[in-house]
């Protein structure tokens, strides 16, 4: 009899040992004080008097039975994990047998747990299925099969059928079936039975078991299905009634039509029987079919994995087309555990994988592997297969070394004829043996047969290394272009390999060869050409062609490796869509998202389905942990994490981002229960005693909290003491470095680095007024070319009225940023919620750390700054800019830092950039870019009369306000900002500081003594300030020839201002000497200046009586100021 191809044969394995769970038995883990032991699994103890927790179902619950987080609880959720068409059933079951509930809730996780579970409820039956209806036996049944329980589910059926099930003939042939695949059992003897039935569907069967597919496929016909999963039985018994007769044909149009997704077995059965009319083809149709059977398989595989099906042997058919494909990376990874391949534990370990995977190795040049493999090979062909490519392989570029071809003389000898004999004629000749009789296969194989005589031919009488017969009749074949591409594989030619591939492809329309080439292509890193043949291949076949996955995924590994995240995005989502159970295409549209600034959509994605997708290797697990520490709303968070770090137990830099994300998950999110911080404390104590020098995750003892300063004070020492880097920070403080240098060094985001320096000295260096022509001209380009947002211009306009910026923003034509200016600002927020007001920073006058305390709330308006930046940059169009590839001096390729990313695609693409860092826009217009800033603009928005005087100055305030440094110096302006700061010394007081504002002396003067006034009474510490401030700013706006006269007069004009007391006077003098020390000039000015002052009075009291004034008014006075001032008293000469 000839075995049905969807049903297991006896005795044919159903699943790996290893993966067997515990059935109806909560599994216990205790773990005492530090979680991370020898073996590296990280668990836990739960807090108080008990030390277990217990593991069900992915649930973590106390002893107390207190849950650490929601589960997925409930009839839905637990239905989530059976096949579609099960669902809908019990569904409907439920109204009529509620204990379907109590089946679904039941089923553990795991193919053999269930298989089991289903076992035990046929050969016990439990008390809730006494009283099941007789139409839930043939659901359960179904269910058993699907788990390979057959003989659960024979049991099942007969019992319906005993019991009065209807249509009676349909669950006589169910039962039948599944009697066949039973050690003892007998389809045949099972019908003799029930012959009572008069039915078409159980003549059909037993047309089948005679071997008469023609009597059998007219009883089918013949017999109308009452429902859908009985039509899917239908389909499946004529396809193996078509097939039977060499119709594959004919088969092939309705199971491709049908809904593979509401029954995946007819997937299988359509990968299965377009391997088998693959075999009979020439290579042109052999590789169509070859590379739809891999897509088909491939989503039967997925879909599978979603309820625990036997996946493993949808990867066997993938495996074979894979190979049958000539994509032998493919077929490798099927069968391999991440990183090398994408194959689960359960498909790993079944014996049906490692058989198949015994050749793939020898294919690839795993010898060792391949060796190990044969002992899990049954069939002797197969063995003898293996041996003959290990041989190839040893035997490199000869390919008529006669060891060689002596082992395929022993496939050949060990060949059934049809696909095996098939496969060693091609083994022969390849190694110079003569093409044996295959005349016997042309009627079953009459493509296949002519494409391999056509090949022996174009090969005969050419020495092992010629390829000049090859070259010249490569057009006449697709099987010639294939076999010379291959030799040039062996002679490691692979561009060469590649382009014939092409060549091929394009000469015979072919899209499979054009695949194969796009293949080649990418395996040599030549990613345009790569792409070029990926898209021709898919405008040859079309868009319903079944392959166009395999393309997509390679579009997306390309642009994602050339940086065309865009693109690579574009076909990550067309790939997903093509089949949503794809978890590599999920996990890549994730990346992409991720590196494209978007965590929304990433989690989105990532979430879908319901649970997010679980990591599988490193790099998706660090993606896993940073996206839902931020965006998971599951209580159970925290220990899904801590489970999930068992699998990489040695990863000291994974492990350690994984309790740093941790402790800000629970830091900003909701409150973490006791049993999670515990298992959380435990497993940190546990790392920083494996690691205790690890960089990435490390603790300080808050119990003491002095030696905890000292610690990281010695940081901050040895990074104050770096030459180099002081340098660099001291040259950016001038304003003569980019301000994005900064970032790397600091390691805080670019987005951070500029909004601080909105809130405090040094300040912004934004406004260039020596480049107010260049800038008017950018921004007169802006007007026809796009421009470029860089993230010092986000951040001003965060700091402008929402309607103000939104104006700015619409002047220019077109906007764009960069997804790493995005992701950059972003991340800003995230990290800067966590800052507090205080931070710690090196003293070098004291040489010791200080504290410093950020004045009341500072931080939370740079929180609300950076807040307003993401929202701007979020709003606007964004490319991904991954890497460096236009600026002069750097190396195309270098990892994409954001602060250069707008400045380099505006390189690139001939953009106009908005940036308010004035070095950073020195350094564009001397790459050739044209650059402006927000104060540039809004200036020409004024000569425009877009906006009001009055408008334009209010936003050059708020600008300044906010240490914009060098705005040219108006007495209204630095006024108006100077008034909306209470007349506090802020960001006008550290402008005046800058040699730039003194363009009118006495101006600045004005203002400065005027503001000293408003505030001297209420706040004399900021009068102080101002005195200081412009004390500064005057010496270094003055030649050296005449600073000692300026600062002479401008102390002298402070001493004279009516509201000089003796009071006031302290703090007059503690600003001046402020000021002095600042720029290290020394007293000298001020004592001139207070010499004048009384020599002044003397004129005007005389001498005894303005001593006796001068000292009065220093009353308050510092000692070191009195004692000056009687020194000037008792020196003075009359003259």
């Amino acid at each position: 009899m000839k075995s049905f191809s969807w049903i297991r044969r006896k005795g044919q394995p159903a699943a790996s040992e290893g993966e067997a769970v515990p059935i109806e038995v909560a599994r216990t883990v205790s773990a005492g004080p530090g979680a991370v032991v020898a073996g590296g699994a990280i668990t836990g103890s739960a807090i108080g008097d008990h030390n277990t927790v217990t593991y069900i179902e992915k649930q973590y619950v106390t002893d107390g039975g207190a849950p650490l987080g929601a589960s997925r609880s409930g009839f839905d959720q637990a239905l989530a994990t059976l096949p579609p068409v099960f669902q809908e059933e019990a569904r409907q079951l439920r109204d009529r047998w509620p204990n379907v509930e109590v089946v679904v809730n039941q089923l553990p996780t795991g193919r053999t747990a269930r298989k089991e579970i289903l076992e035990q409820w046929a050969e016990h039956e439990p008390q809730w299925l006494a009283s099941a209806p007789v139409h839930a036996f043939p659901w359960l049944a179904q269910l058993a099969s699907t788990y390979d329980a057959r003989t659960a589910s024979f049991s099942f059926y007969d019992r319906a059928v005993r019991d009065g099930g209807y249509p009676r003939d349909l669950l006589v042939v169910r039962a039948a079936l599944q009697a066949e695949t039973m050690p003892e059992g007998s389809a045949r003897s099972y019908l003799a039975a029930h012959q009572d039935l008069d039915s078409p569907l159980v003549r059909a069967l037993q047309s089948i078991l005679d071997d008469d597919r023609p009597a059998a496929l007219d009883h089918i016909n013949r017999w109308t299905a009452p429902d859908d999963a009985a039509q899917a039985l239908q389909l499946l018994l004529k396809t193996d009634a078509l097939v039977g007769q060499g119709l594959t044909d004919q088969a092939l149009p309705a199971l491709r039509e049908a809904d593979v997704a509401r029954f995946p077995q007819l997937g299988l059965a359509l990968a299965q029987a377009l391997l088998q009319r693959a075999a009979r083809r020439a290579t042109h149709s052999k590789l169509a079919d070859a590379q739809e059977a891999l897509a088909v398989a491939l989503r039967a595989r997925n879909a599978r994995r979603e309820w625990f099906g036997d996946s493993a042997a949808a990867v066997v058919l993938g495996m074979q087309a894979a190979v049958f494909s000539q994509d032998l990376s493919t077929a490798w990874a099927l069968s391999q555990l991440a990183p090398e391949g994408d194959a689960d534990a359960q498909e790993v370990e079944d014996p049906r994988v490692q058989e198949e995977s015994a050749l793939i190795a020898a294919l690839t040049g795993r010898e060792h592997r391949a060796r190990e493999l044969l002992s899990v090979v049954t069939s002797p062909f197969a063995k003898a297969q293996v041996l003959a490519v290990l041989e190839e392989r040893r035997a490199g570029s000869d390919s008529e070394d006669e060891r060689v071809a002596e082992a395929w003389q022993s496939a050949w000898d060990a060949a059934e004829p049809g696909p095996e004999q098939l496969m060693a004629a091609m083994g022969l000749v390849e190694s110079g043996r003569n093409l044996p009789d295959i005349a016997h296969m042309k009627d079953d194989y009459p493509e296949a047969v002519a494409d391999l005589e056509k090949f022996a031919r174009a090969v005969s009488g050419t020495a092992g290394g010629d390829l000049s017969v090859l070259r010249a009749n490569a057009n006449l074949s697709p099987i010639i272009a294939l076999k010379l591409a291959q030799r040039y594989q062996q002679l490691d030619d692979r561009e060469r390999a590649a382009a014939t591939l092409q060549e091929a492809a394009a000469y015979w329309r072919d899209a499979q060869l054009m695949t194969m080439a796009a293949r080649a292509y990418q395996q040599v890193r030549d990613y345009e050409k790569a792409k070029e043949c990926a898209e021709s291949a898919m405008r040859i076949a079309g868009p319903d062609w079944a392959a166009q996955g395999a393309m997509y995924e390679l579009l997306v590994e390309t642009e994602s490796a050339t940086g065309n995240w865009e693109r690579a995005t574009d076909a990550a989502i067309t790939l997903l869509r093509l089949d949503p159970h794809n978890l590599d295409a999920r996990w890549a549209l994730v990346r992409c998202y991720v590196t494209r600034a978007r965590p929304d959509e990433a989690w989105r994605t990532l979430t879908e389905l319901g649970e997010a997708a679980p990591p599988r290797r490193r790099d998706e697990a660090l993606l896993w942990i940073r996206l839902g520490a931020r965006r998971s709303a599951d209580p159970q968070f925290v220990g899904r994490a801590l489970e999930l770090m068992q699998n990489w137990p040695q990863d000291e830099e994974l492990l350690g981002t994984f309790l740093g994300v941790l402790l800000w998950h629970t830091s900003m999110t909701q409150p973490m229960s006791a049993e999670a911080a515990e298992l959380l404390h435990e497993a940190g104590s546990d790392y920083r005693e494996r690691f205790p020098d690890s960089v990435y995750f490390r603790a300080l003892d808050a119990t003491d909290p002095r030696a905890a300063i000292e610690e990281l004070g010695e940081s901050l020492r040895r990074e104050y003491e770096d030459e180099g880097r002081r340098e660099i920070r001291e040259r950016i403080n001038q304003g003569h470095f980019p301000i994005g240098m900064l970032a790397p060094m600091s390691g805080r985001s670019y987005a951070e680095v500029c909004v601080r320096l909105t809130a405090e000295r040094p300040g912004l260096f934004a406004s260039d007024p020596t480049a107010i022509t260049v800038e008017a001209d950018a921004i007169q380009a802006a007007l026809t070319r796009r421009v470029v947002v860089d993230t010092s211009a986000a951040v001003s306009l965060a700091l402008l009225e929402p309607g103000a910026a939104e104006r700015l923003i619409g002047s220019c034509q077109s906007i764009v940023t960069t997804d790493q200016i995005v992701g950059d600002v972003f991340h800003a927020v995230d990290s800067f919620a966590l800052r507090s007001d205080a931070t710690l920073i090196w003293n070098a006058d004291e040489s010791r750390p200080t504290l410093h305390v950020a004045p009341d709330g500072q931080v939370s308006a740079l929180r609300r700054t950076l807040e307003r930046a993401a929202d701007i940059v979020r709003s606007l169009h964004r490319v991904a800019r991954p890497e460096l590839r236009a600026l002069p001096g750097l190396s195309a390729g270098r990892g994409a830092e954001a602060w250069l990313t707008a400045l380099d695609h505006a390189k690139e693409h001939d953009l106009v950039l908005w940036c308010d860092d004035r070095a950073l826009r020195m350094f564009a217009r001397s790459a050739g870019v044209p650059a402006f800033g927000t104060l540039a603009l809004i200036d020409a928005c004024q000569r425009q009369q877009t906006m009001t005087p009055a408008e334009a100055m209010a936003l050059r305030a708020e600008l300044l306000r906010h240490f914009y440094m060098d705005i040219p110096f108006s007495s209204d302006l630095y006024g108006f900002a100077a008034r909306a700061d209470g007349w506090r010394a802020r960001g006008v007081a550290v402008a005046i500081a800058r040699p730039t504002a003194w363009s009118d002396p006495q101006g600045v003067v004005r203002l400065v003594l005027n503001a000293v006034e408003q505030i001297i009474d209420s706040e004399p510490d900021q009068a102080s300030a101002w005195l200081a401030a412009a004390y500064t700013g005057l010496w270094r706006a003055t030649l050296p020839s005449h600073r000692s006269s300026n600062l002479q007069k401008f102390s002298v004009q402070a001493l004279t201002q009516p509201w000089i007391s003796d009071s006031s006077l302290p703090f007059l003098l503690a600003g001046l000497h402020n000021g002095a020390a600042e720029v290290q000039g020394g007293d000298g000015p001020l004592m001139m200046a207070l010499a004048r002052y009384y020599g002044a009075l003397v004129q005007q009291l005389g001498h005894p009586e303005a001593g006796t004034a001068l000292m009065n008014l220093f009353n308050h006075a510092a000692e070191a100021d009195k004692s000056a001032a009687a020194r000037i008293v008792l020196t003075y000469r009359d003259e």
